[in-house]
């Protein structure tokens, strides 16, 4: 019974994000009146009914696997490039959104996986995608070399945006993020964190490590 408790008390935090995602959908249809509204809620609506249908099955088998986990974790990534996509159509900007499971091959294990940049970079390249248009992908995810998800571990999204660029070729690649820059700890959690002006490379990955 356990596991059973656990998914219901987790049900709590999945009404919660049900009824953020339900907010943006009212905000950007009032701000864009061209947004694909009911396209975009069934979206929403059919990933928050296979979440809780996973989660029901994660329930009755008294376990997770990491592959399960992987489709779990992912979900916020999939409904945010979704809803992206819904934004830049209704601005009549053209769009490609990457299918990263087919188009970026990873190894490893479901929930912590590497890119093959080699084979990555042909797979993007074969799709042809227009240049002039805006490119989406999900970050966070990847796919084995047997079709299946997996997820890239601790900050793959960022991960994802470079791994993107170096298959494109791209001159640059931007990383926006909620502070300004390396702290000495969380700002977040500790009021008198400070704002390092400059830190080495080793320094970064000892601060990384902890």
């Amino acid at each position: 019974m356990e596991p059973r408790w656990r998914v219901r008390d987790i049900l709590p935090d999945i009404s919660d994000a049900e009824r953020i995602f339900a907010d943006l959908l009212s905000g950007l249809v009032k701000a864009l009146p061209d947004f694909e509204y009911q396209r975009l809620k069934r979206v929403v609506d059919q990933q928050f009914a296979q979440l809780k249908q996973v989660l029901h099955g994660v329930a009755l088998l008294g376990q997770c696997p990491d592959s399960v986990n992987a489709s779990i974790i992912c979900c916020g990534e999939k409904l945010s490039i979704a809803l992206m996509e819904g934004v830049f159509h209704a601005k009549s900007f053209p769009v490609t959104v990457i299918n990263p499971v087919e188009k970026l091959l990873a190894h490893g294990r479901y929930l912590e996986s590497s890119v093959d940049i080699a084979e990555s970079t042909r797979r993007i390249a074969a799709a042809a995608i227009p240049t002039d248009h805006i490119l989406l992908m999900a970050g966070f995810i990847a796919g084995n070399d047997k079709g299946e998800l997996v997820v890239l571990g601790r900050n793959g999204s960022d991960y994802s945006a470079a791994v993107l660029a170096a298959c494109l070729r791209a001159d640059g690649c931007e990383v926006w993020t909620d502070v300004d820059s390396v702290y000495t700890c969380d700002p977040r959690t500790v009021p008198d964190a400070k704002l390092l002006k400059s830190m080495s490379y080793q320094e970064a990955m000892g601060l990384s490590y902890f």
